[in-house]
């Protein structure tokens, strides 16, 4: 039996705040409706499953700031980020714009593909 997404998210979500503290507990504990649709409606199709993901996969940037993607499969290294215009333009400073780029970057020269 196939079962609902929503069952598989919600079991999903507890097992990965379960397992966080500090800044990724309090990030797991915001809106993650983009972040979910991306589960949904790519990810669980193409991949047949949420094992081995993670939310809001954390990394130290070469700055050594920490740093988040919305969902990492650290065993084929890649971060895939939710991207849509209000999250990551639509209202951003041009500080905001420099730190996104830049956390992008840093991802890559991390070894992850990053996967917008």
């Amino acid at each position: 039996m196939v079962r609902s997404f929503e069952k598989q998210y919600a079991s999903f979500w507890e097992e990965q705040v379960r397992h966080a503290s500090g800044q990724r507990l309090e990030m797991l504990q915001r809106d993650l409706t983009g972040t979910k649709k991306l589960l949904e409606e790519l990810l669980l199709p193409v991949l047949g499953t949420l094992d081995g993901l993670v939310l809001e996969f954390e990394m130290m940037s070469l700055s050594g700031m920490k740093i988040y993607g919305d969902v990492g499969h650290p065993q084929i290294r890649t971060v895939f980020e939710e991207d849509s215009f209000v999250t990551h333009a639509e209202k951003i400073s041009r500080d905001r714009f420099s730190f996104e780029r830049a956390r992008a970057r840093s991802v890559a020269i991390l070894g992850y593909t990053y996967f917008p």
